[in-house]
């Protein structure tokens, strides 16, 4: 539990980093993402304190982390998730997609759908609505991978749910990556992190099956 506390800590800072303003993406406060992130963090952990006896008895792939280890992945996994997030549109005005790239200075009337009447990126723009859904998907997956792993010992089920997970942190990494290259950045090591646990999930059913 202590994780847990330290984990929501430290994710709650995140938000108010950056100059103490936190996120500047317009139509979004901290509260509404960095909560369900802490959230679905101490569910996770939850879970993993109540992993099915027989987890000890299994065979373990190659690049199988301490057990201990797994926490702190995750941990790792939703603060840069979230400081990703919060770093979408970097507060810059009149900054918008052009050509599949961010561009500087491109105007309301040129890309409406995208910079609102204050000249900032808005999270109720048709992009930043996919990137929410994307968002609080993951955020949904990532409880869901716990309980299937830990609690249910269902492996395979577990590696469908991290390819899952995968697909929707890319999907969210191009479309945040368009509006700001760091928020890309920063959301990339979380692709990595969900694909390394659907490679694991994958191992141990194959392993251990029959």
């Amino acid at each position: 539990m202590s994780l847990s506390r330290t984990y929501i800590g430290t994710i709650t800072a995140l938000s108010g980093g950056r100059g103490g303003g936190g996120i500047r993406m317009t139509g979004r406060r901290p509260a509404f993402y960095v909560l369900p992130a802490a959230a679905a963090g101490l569910l996770a952990g939850l879970f993993a304190l109540r992993m099915g006896a027989d987890f000890a008895e299994l065979k373990l792939p190659l690049l199988f982390p301490p057990v201990w280890l797994l926490p702190f992945g995750w941990t790792a996994a939703l603060i840069l998730l979230v400081w990703g997030y919060s770093s979408i549109g970097d507060g810059r005005p009149g900054w918008a997609l052009k050509e599949g790239r961010v561009s500087a200075g491109t105007t309301r009337a040129e890309h409406p759908d995208q910079v609102p009447a204050g000249g900032e990126f808005s999270a109720r723009s048709p992009r930043g609505t996919q990137m929410a859904l994307a968002y609080y998907v993951s955020l949904g997956l990532a409880v869901c991978w716990a309980a299937v792993f830990f609690r249910l010992d269902a492996k395979f089920a577990a590696a469908l749910t991290g390819l899952l997970l995968t697909g929707v942190w890319l999907r969210l990494r191009r479309l945040a990556d368009a509006f700001s290259p760091r928020a890309g950045k920063l959301i990339t090591p979380c692709c990595v992190w969900a694909g390394y646990l659907a490679y694991l999930n994958l191992g141990i059913w194959l392993i251990n099956r029959g």
